[in-house]
């Protein structure tokens, strides 16, 4: 059994230790900005920094209500939230 995610849905994210300040440790994900991929650092022209022969691990990346890039390793993800809509 799968427990697929259709992750151009996701709308909220709960990234752990995000519990203080304003945040009640969900993040509001703005114009379906919600995306997976390789985690990596790059230069302003998007090249890879770092070790080019070893993979970087999952990770996420979405722009929050204010414009604000957010990323990090996917294992930081604790749940998303998001209407399941038609099947």
């Amino acid at each position: 059994m799968s427990l697929a995610i259709d992750a151009t849905r996701v709308q909220y994210v709960l990234l752990a230790g995000e519990a203080h300040g304003e945040h009640d440790g969900w993040w509001e994900v703005a114009d379906e900005s919600f995306a997976i991929g390789a985690f990596e650092f790059v230069d302003d022209l998007g090249n890879p920094l770092g070790d080019l022969d070893a993979p970087g691990p999952l990770g996420f990346s979405f722009v929050d209500f204010r414009g604000t890039r957010v990323c990090g390793p996917l294992t930081s993800i604790l749940a998303v939230r998001y209407e399941q809509g038609e099947s």
